[in-house]
């Protein structure tokens, strides 16, 4: 026969009804004696244990069909729930991987299921302990601060991945559902709910997990089963992870537990898509445990008892950070303590376009808000639709300070018009906008004459016009001539030579 065919047979051996089916037809025959499904698995062209069943015949548990498993790997179908002691993928021979596919039950483990190098463990969609789908849940000996399911090792895995079932702790103390510190490139998670898990849902760090993901379509619960959850649970852990390549899809609820502080942790570039929160303190918490930089974070939406949809914590040196499409029902849109700006649900109608924060000591804002406009190095503009608008130029070396502040009341533009030179009876003002104004003021002491230069003026040509007083004697009389770019002469009439003089030049 063709390999093909072998295999099509095995698999529907594999099948309980089917088997039992051709196991009584054969026996009514009485032509051939019975082939069990792992005997043809074994008889496969493609290698000596190349598909493996936990039947509960041949192989009894998990770990003995790893254990069988020969290089370069096997796949290994489960459908045989039992009480894990100790990691099941310990029984993998060196060098030798598996892809391992858990059927609609519940595994009970007191131990840490530990997914080796290039091997994967999926289940068959997303369960409820001892009822549907598949479940790998916490025992009554599991041991406390402990991973249920831990991707990798040793450094470096690749190609670790969890799919398609449920990861309860079983509110077992200090709990972490799914940690990832070791496994790189390829590996993630996929289709996964993870449940009262009273330290941590996904727990992603270090170096070590660098250009793993996407971590895609996610539910991270919490229910009212979870005394152990506290306002210290995260349920989801991203932490200086070089390269991460993400989160994709997320529901976070804490309904009936402790509404902890962060929904998702953010202590590392990458990007974050698709989130939807309840019953958290702050949907997404950037910045809080470490300086970070590169964050994107887009459709983000929260519901019930979630203070702050995005938090952007000022606890470091963070910069770079940006959310786009931000929707609540209540609460804060962005609370960004960087800048010391809070953009409020309530103000924007419940969505925010986008809010981006910038580098720099100080920092750049854009933003689509109408309550507080964008501010960019050199500009900013940070007013309201109430027309109180603040445009500054913060000073850099070498460079002038212009400050143009808005008026209370009537709105003020503070421009600076040019009269131009007029004569004869009717003296009409041109009333030119003067071009990048500057206004210089000082005093000075006369140096025992009526007259001086003051010079280093910063106009560009001499159209300036000075007036002054005298401080120390009022009689006194200050004019100014030999007007210059950068320099005009002060005279004092009637007064003494050492007064103190007081001036003010404007020009352009």
């Amino acid at each position: 026969m063709k390999p093909y065919f072998l295999l099509f047979i095995a698999i529907l051996l594999s099948t309980p009804c089917l088997a039992q089916d051709e196991q009584r037809g054969q026996s009514s025959q009485g032509k051939r004696s019975v082939t069990t499904r792992n005997e043809a698995a074994d008889a496969l062209p493609i290698g000596s244990n190349a598909i493996l069943m936990v039947d509960g015949v041949k192989y009894k548990t998990l770990a003995s069909s790893l254990a069988a498993c020969a290089p370069p790997g096997c796949v290994v179908y489960d459908n045989l729930p039992e009480t894990f002691t100790a990691n099941p993928f310990a029984s993998l021979p060196s060098k030798v991987f598996a892809e391992v596919h858990l059927l609609r039950r519940t595994w009970i483990t007191n131990a840490s299921i530990v997914v080796p190098n290039k091997s994967q463990m999926i289940g068959s969609g997303r369960g409820d302990a001892g009822s549907t789908g598949t479940v790998i849940q916490a025992g009554p000996s599991f041991p406390a601060s402990t991973p249920v399911v831990q991707m990798g090792s040793a450094p470096i895995a690749m190609g670790v991945r969890v799919e398609n079932l449920t990861v309860d702790c079983e509110n077992k103390v200090g709990a972490t559902g799914v940690r990832n510190t070791w496994s790189q490139e390829e590996s993630g998670l996929r289709h996964v709910l993870i449940v009262n898990c009273p330290a941590a849902g996904l727990d992603v760090e270090t170096s070590a997990a660098q250009n793993s993901g996407p971590y895609e379509d996610l539910e991270v619960l919490s229910y009212g089963k979870c005394s152990n959850c506290s306002a210290a649970t995260v349920p989801v852990i991203v932490r200086e992870v070089a390269a991460f390549r993400g989160i994709h899809g997320a529901t976070i609820n804490s309904d009936g537990a402790p509404s902890p502080g962060a929904g998702i942790q953010i202590d590392s570039s990458g990007s974050f898509t698709d989130i939807h929160c309840e019953h958290v303190d702050s949907c997404l918490l950037v910045g809080s445990q470490r300086a970070t930089s590169a964050v994107t974070a887009s459709n983000i939406e929260c519901g019930p008892a979630t203070l702050e949809c995005v938090l952007f914590s000022n606890a470091y040196n963070s910069r770079n950070l940006t959310v786009l499409g931000v929707v609540a029902t209540s609460g804060n849109l962005v609370a960004d303590q960087i800048n010391d700006k809070i953009i409020s649900a309530s103000a924007e109608g419940g969505s925010l376009g986008m809010y981006s924060v910038g580098g720099g000591k100080t920092q750049s804002v854009i933003t689509s808000s109408p309550h507080l406009n964008s501010r960019f190095p050199g500009v900013a503009l940070l007013g309201s639709e109430g027309g109180s608008i603040t445009h500054v130029a913060p000073p850099v070396a070498g460079t002038n300070t212009i400050t143009d502040p808005a008026a209370t009341g009537t709105a003020s533009l503070a421009a600076v018009e040019n009269c131009g030179s007029t004569q004869g009876e009717t003296q009409m003002c041109a009333r030119s906008l003067e071009t990048l104004p500057i206004i210089v003021r000082g005093t000075m002491n006369l140096n025992s004459g009526a007259s001086q230069s003051i010079t280093k003026l910063p106009f560009t040509d001499a159209l300036f016009s000075c007036t002054g007083s005298d401080e120390t004697t009022p009689a006194g009389v200050v004019s100014f001539s030999s007007y210059k770019s950068d320099s005009v002469i002060i005279r004092e009439t009637n007064g003494a030579t050492t007064d103190r003089l007081r001036y003010v030049c404007v020009g352009h």
